[in-house]
């Protein structure tokens, strides 16, 4: 197994930028449309003449009337300035809490004028021009990104119907169910293991009565990743995503008005529900003999805990299997982010959050740092305030850096099937601020960003390229 990373420092910063909504009542709204846009007390129309290097600017244009990057940034340079001015601009809006330095005083502006030789010239064309090209590289890039995007959601929603016949079958020709399913893992497990980098992306799910599915489906690929993650070999692999495919199939002997209950269980309801992995070994048993005993721990043991608190043997510490203690993660991670009622689900940053810091006695430690590395310290699904007062959407985790993700930004003037996805690895002056719960939004972005009732993962392999019920 590989060394989990030392994720302290990039957890403990986001730790408190996922606290900084929970306690109050902001609200994040809509900027004004054009024309009509007023600066708040924050902010200061300035004269184009009067920038500099430093000064932080929003744009009062559509994106696609402007050839930078993003509607608000930081002045890295005066051809930035010219391309301004190249614009027609005559003012803009500055933000002087996120500027390096300050607008010009009027006295400065007689040395700043003769600093860049004043007037136009032929370069600011040219300059504009390479600042389009860039651009416009950008949106081919992001036409190429939505389909391949396009592709994994398709590849998602075959595996989903391939999970869906093999437990709505699994009471009848076992084995074949069983044989079905191992082969659902092992072509999930040959690709994972032949692709060297993967990228976790934000599927489009509905919530229904279909949640079983979903589940099984999103704790196989969760469970999977991590497994990769931590260097287990393909047979490994393969017992895993077997286990966690069959994980609550014994749910099936609990009658579904107690499945389906969204308010407190009884004692006695509590105990039929925790008889549900026991139900699972013995329906498995009865018809698949030989079903491998490694996968069958998962199916008997996804619920215990390393402190001995979990069910139904009270298995503490090293006596709990590690492909029970990946499956394990998998499990609560998506039952956190799946409530049987959606209002009371965590968003996936506070359920990994939730995990680390209120579970840590149950959950192993250094397999949860190598699971905030799969999914990033804000996983896909989790709605983002940025640094350029922007809102965003996280659609895919980056390994090589947690904190860096893929975010689909809101932007009204652009469609909501053309939306901007930023990979902030490229955008290095772009950094979260906080996490948002999405009852938080306005709602004009949250018909845009449209956050999903049901978190649901799948891998996008970059070869292709060229969620806790009870």
């Amino acid at each position: 197994m590989k060394e989990a990373p030392d994720i302290s420092p990039s957890w403990e910063l986001a730790s408190v930028s996922i606290g900084c909504y929970a306690g109050g009542e902001r609200r994040f709204l809509t900027h004004q449309s054009e024309g009509a846009a007023v600066p708040t007390m924050e902010e200061q129309r300035v004269p184009i003449s009067h920038l500099r290097v430093g000064v932080f600017i929003r744009l009062e244009l559509p994106w696609f009337k402007h050839p930078f990057l993003l509607g608000s940034f930081k002045i890295k340079s005066p051809d930035q300035i010219r391309a301004l001015k190249e614009l027609g601009l005559s003012t803009v809006i500055c933000i002087p809490e996120k500027s390096d330095q300050q607008p010009m005083a009027p006295s400065d502006l007689d040395a700043a004028e003769k600093d860049t030789g004043g007037g136009r010239s032929e370069s600011d064309t040219s300059l504009q021009q390479a600042l389009w090209n860039i651009k416009n590289e950008r949106i081919v890039r992001l036409k190429a990104q939505r389909e391949r995007l396009n592709r994994c959601e398709r590849e998602f929603e075959q595996a989903l119907t391939r999970v869906k016949d093999i437990i709505t079958n699994v009471g009848m020709a076992s084995r074949e169910v069983v044989e079905n399913a191992d082969t659902v893992v092992k072509d999930m497990v040959g690709s994972l293991l032949s692709d060297t980098s993967v990228v976790v992306q934000l599927m489009n799910t509905k919530p229904g009565g279909e949640d079983i599915f979903y589940h099984s489906l999103n704790a196989v690929v969760l469970g999977l990743l991590l497994g990769r993650e931590c260097g287990l070999d393909a047979d490994a692999l393969q017992k895993l995503g077997l286990g966690l495919i069959f994980h609550d199939i014994g749910k099936q002997r609990i009658p579904k008005k107690v499945l389906r209950k969204q308010t407190a269980l009884t004692p006695p309801e509590m105990k039929l529900i925790q008889l549900h992995p026991k139900y699972g070994q013995e329906m498995i048993a009865s018809r698949v003999p030989d079903f491998p005993p490694e996968a069958m721990t998962i199916v008997v043991g996804h619920h215990e805990a390393l402190d001995g608190s979990g069910y139904p043997s009270g298995l503490a510490g090293e006596k709990i299997p590690l492909l029970v203690r990946l499956a394990s993660i998998a499990n609560v991670f998506d039952n956190h982010c799946n409530k049987l009622d959606p209002a009371t689900s965590l968003t996936p940053s506070q359920a990994l959050s939730f995990m680390f810091r209120k579970q840590a006695a149950q959950l192993d430690r250094s397999l949860m740092a190598v699971f905030i590395r799969c999914l990033g310290v804000y996983p896909p699904g989790t709605v983002v305030h940025l640094s350029n007062e922007g809102i965003g959407m996280v659609v895919g985790a980056n390994p090589r850096n947690t904190l860096l993700p893929s975010i689909l930004l809101y932007d009204p003037d652009i469609p909501r099937n053309e939306a901007l996805i930023v990979d902030m690895e490229e955008e290095p002056d772009l950094t979260i601020v906080e996490s948002i719960h999405p009852a938080k939004l306005d709602p004009q972005i949250f018909a845009y960003l449209s956050p999903r009732a049901r978190v649901s993962y799948f891998p996008q392999l970059k070869g292709e390229l060229g969620s806790v019920s009870r």
